[in-house]
């Protein structure tokens, strides 16, 4: 997913009233719109693979997976995003609410276009997120993944660049093939 370039103030209230409405999602970011522009073919299919690979592994009662269309509140009426996979374990949460307030694993799969933003702002905003365990940064031009898991006093960094490596989430109780990840998508040498 990338960003048009078109960017508005408006109103907090503004923008809701415009995506209670619209088919298109747009990010909020303290009074500027951010038009989601549309995925690569490639791009769909890592969303749709993480998405299904965390389903089937999920063992916690009342954890869901969302993708895409989901907005995720970062700071109330001042910054909103729409992820490209959520793990949420808050039931009532997203049963009740238009905007989740928390996750338990974010993934973003980069692009030209969102890769400044995913790996900077939003990086910043998702580790503030008291219930975050694990963001994934997913390349689609190349077998790679980016991992930040929550340690005690902080965050880890680690990098996976195999088919054959596995993403151990142990704070989530389970791990994700970096081959199951990325089926169905080759990359020329």
């Amino acid at each position: 997913m990338g960003y048009s370039n078109a960017k508005q103030k408006i109103t907090y209230e503004a923008y809701l009233q415009m995506e209670a409405i619209s088919d298109i999602r747009r990010e909020f970011y303290y009074g500027e719109i951010l038009a989601m522009d549309g995925g690569t073919p490639i791009h769909n299919i890592l969303v749709q693979n993480t998405s299904q690979t965390i389903r089937g592994k999920i063992q916690r009662k009342g954890c869901q997976t969302f993708t895409e269309n989901v907005r995720l509140e970062l700071e109330a009426e001042g910054y909103y995003v729409y992820p490209d996979v959520m793990l949420v374990c808050n039931e009532s949460e997203w049963k009740q609410n238009l905007s989740l307030k928390s996750a338990e694993l974010i993934v973003e799969v980069l692009s030209d276009s969102t890769l400044q933003d995913d790996k900077g702002q939003k990086l910043a905003s998702y580790l503030k997120i008291p219930s975050l365990s694990y963001y994934l940064l997913v390349s689609q031009k190349e077998t790679r993944v980016e991992v930040y898991e929550k340690i005690e006093k902080g965050w880890k960094f680690n990098l996976y660049e195999s088919a054959k490596e596995e993403i151990p989430l142990g704070l989530l109780g389970f791990s994700l093939s970096v081959e199951e990840l990325y089926k169905g998508i080759s990359f020329e040498s």
